[in-house]
């Protein structure tokens, strides 16, 4: 097995935006140049029509105008809450324990039993890492097919690698023979990975199961209404949709509850999508 397998390959909209940035000063160099090329006196109007344009946005009005625009994107209902889930994927990151996962991995290289193999990819997958988690659980599910645990890591890992379709069946398994795994986690990640299939009706019926055991939450209401959705039944995605609004966090130890990001973000996109509906 290999110790150092390759990193996770899932597709990051950061590199294409870096890619943009990078590709589309080039194209606007290139189109100018063969403008120039062809007609330089267009070329001279043209930059004379850009210096005038901003001339005219020079002084106050400029910041003004992009603060407004920033105000504006901070005060949009899902912006907040999709930043908060954004900093929680790199908090996720920036925790990861080098020194356990290579003590783990030094304890694997000589004796790889199945629960130090669950360990050491635990430790990766929540550093969302999951191409290097991968390998060791599918050493892991070799050495015991049946293991409810290496099953829930492999469909999570899966999940995390972008790859829903084939962590479906994994996770599917594991909480047919265990539903309380990870502590109401592998069902809510069942939720996920079965709406990003496109399974709906299976999407549903765990989603139900979910709040019939842990209780009701925004992120899996969100989800079982969009599923509704596709399924054709609008006015019973509308009456979930409106029941999020409802919902309370939970209190802990007499305190006031929050909701996890995800949980915000499900609630923001609720609200919008209840406004498209003409709810209220």
């Amino acid at each position: 097995m290999d110790p150092h397998p390759s990193r996770d390959r899932r597709f990051d909209p950061w590199i294409l935006c870096f890619s943009l940035l990078l590709l589309l000063p080039s194209l606007l160099l290139l189109s100018g140049w063969l403008l120039f090329l062809e007609n330089p006196l267009t070329l001279a109007r043209l930059e004379a029509r850009i210096l005038g344009f901003l001339d005219f946005f020079r002084g106050p009005l400029l910041p003004s105008i992009l603060a407004l625009l920033a105000l504006a994107a901070l005060l949009w209902p899902t912006t907040l809450p999709a930043l908060r889930v954004w900093f929680s994927g790199i908090r996720d990151r920036m925790r990861f324990d080098r020194k356990t996962a290579g003590d783990l991995l030094d304890k694997v290289r000589h004796f790889a039993s199945v629960p130090d193999l669950q360990k050491l990819a635990q430790c990766y997958l929540d550093g969302r890492q999951p191409g290097l988690a991968l390998p060791f659980l599918e050493e892991a599910r070799r050495r015991d097919p049946t293991e409810k645990r290496t099953l829930y890591l492999l469909g999570r890992a899966l999940w995390l690698a972008g790859r829903p379709e084939q962590a479906a069946p994994f996770l599917e398994e594991a909480l047919a023979g265990d539903p309380e795994i990870g502590f109401g986690e592998g069902m809510r990640l069942g939720v996920r990975v079965l709406f990003a299939a496109g399974r709906f009706e299976a999407c549903l019926e765990m989603a139900g199961r979910y709040s019939r055991r842990f209780g009701e939450r925004p992120e899996i209401l969100y989800l079982e209404a969009l599923a509704r959705e596709r399924t054709g039944a609008p006015e019973e995605a509308r009456r979930v949709l409106a029941r999020i609004r409802e919902l309370l966090p939970p209190a802990r130890k007499g305190k006031k509850g929050r909701w996890s990001p995800e949980d915000d973000l499900a609630r923001a996109r609720a609200r919008l999508r209840l406004l498209g509906k003409g709810g209220r």
